[in-house]
């Protein structure tokens, strides 16, 4: 319904002369008739008033909720952002453990520590350096040579082989240009197959371009040992 403009509202109380009204009771028809329009034109006014104030209410309840919608959303790119970019101090960091894209859970913790203790934003993907002798012998430079192309830090070796050594433990030695990474060198023990865990490092960083090798310096003096595998794990910043 629409509003009556005021033209629709104003009435003359006496006719005009030259409408041609001159008997009272026409007259008082006439107003009758008119004071009805009228008080259907203002009751048609409120009406639309009305319903100006509940659309004008209903409007304001829409900004409000969205509002909180907005906020909302905001609220959850917040968490998003925690979780993907693990943004220092968000309420979920913890879940760190579960960012395993292309990172595996060990650096993963590692970097969530750093987070929890206030530590730089440092993001790591690991490398590792792979060697593989089928027949050991005692000699230098043994399996691929390699050559880092940025800087790594060193976390673990491993050794592993198929066929015991015996007599003797097998020992080897992985040097970064010349110089040993090792302060008590890896060996598996005699009759075993694994690497004892009793290696020492004496240095974790391997700058860009070092030259990277792994000699044996032992084998077993009845059986040498045989398909040795040897695996240098390192960690590369990515951020």
């Amino acid at each position: 319904m629409t509003l009556k403009s005021v033209r629709d509202l104003t009435i003359p109380l006496v006719p005009e002369e030259d409408e041609g009204i001159k008997d009272s009771e026409r007259v008082l028809r006439w107003r009758k008739a008119h004071l009805s329009v009228s008080k259907q034109a203002h009751a048609d006014v409120y009406d639309d008033l009305e319903a100006i104030d509940v659309r004008a209410t209903t409007l304001e309840a829409s900004v409000t909720t969205l509002e909180g919608k907005v906020t909302d959303l905001e609220a959850i790119d917040h968490t998003q952002n925690t979780d993907q970019y693990l943004d220092y101090g968000g309420a979920n960091q913890a879940a760190v453990v579960d960012v395993k894209s292309s990172v595996d859970l060990k650096h993963a913790e590692d970097h969530a520590s750093r987070h929890k203790t206030g530590g730089a934003d440092i993001l790591y993907v690991p490398r590792t350096f792979i060697w593989f002798i089928e027949a050991v012998t005692v000699g230098t430079e043994r399996g691929p040579t390699f050559r880092s192309k940025r800087a790594l830090t060193i976390e673990d070796v491993e050794l592993h082989v198929k066929t015991a050594p015996t007599g003797a433990s097998l020992i080897v030695d992985i040097k970064v240009d010349g110089t040993t990474i090792f302060s008590t060198r890896p060996e598996i023990d005699a009759s075993g197959t694994t690497e004892d865990d009793n290696h020492a490092f004496s240095t974790t960083a391997i700058a860009a371009g070092k030259e990277i090798i792994m000699n044996v310096d032992q084998i077993g003096s009845t059986l040498p040992g045989e398909d040795l595998t040897v695996q240098l794990h390192c960690k590369e910043a990515v951020i």
